[in-house]
């Protein structure tokens, strides 16, 4: 399975038992322990709603089964997967104006890393590509086609990291 699966939610604590902030103590006990988790798989792993829709239904899961857990929430972190991003419109509360490109999206090809020897070649991806050839140092990672630099040159629009969309998601969420 090559796809990302899923969303998965996890509620640490400070563990009580350890006064040092240190992620492990001498005794090898970790400074947080969990108190929650949980997943769930997404529906389509290259669609924005989908992301949502998961991360909703398990912050809904924690309110109706352990609902005192999120009252003392002080921080969160969201993670996303590498290189996959998506373009969202600044003037319009962040709503996804592009498919998202995942980490295997090609930008020479119209299609997903998956099938990227079949379809037609992008001519915003040949532009992008050439912009490397001349700005971008020899063999150096930010010349990959399926790369976060790479999908950024392809278009105009605002670009949000998949952690930065569902971010900008739970700040704005009641």
């Amino acid at each position: 399975f090559n796809r990302t699966s899923g969303a998965r939610i996890s509620i640490i604590a400070k563990n009580v038992d350890i006064d040092d902030a240190s992620s492990v103590d001498n005794s090898g006990k970790s400074a947080y322990v969990e108190l929650y988790s949980d997943s769930i798989r997404w529906s389509h792993y290259d669609d924005a709603d989908a992301w949502i829709n998961a991360i909703t239904t398990l912050l809904e899961h924690v309110k109706t089964t352990q609902p005192t857990l999120l009252q003392n929430v002080a921080s969160l972190c969201a993670s996303g997967t590498s290189a996959s991003c998506l373009l969202i419109d600044s003037n319009n509360a962040g709503k996804v104006s592009r498919t998202p490109r995942m980490y295997d999206f090609d930008v020479l090809f119209s299609s997903n890393g998956a099938n990227s020897n079949v379809g037609d070649v992008s001519m915003d991806g040949i532009c992008a590509m050439e912009l490397f050839e001349r700005h971008v140092p020899p063999k150096h990672t930010a010349r990959a086609k399926t790369g976060l630099l790479a999908k950024s040159l392809q278009s105009g629009d605002v670009l949000a990291h998949q952690a930065d969309f569902v971010s900008m998601f739970l700040l704005n969420c009641e």
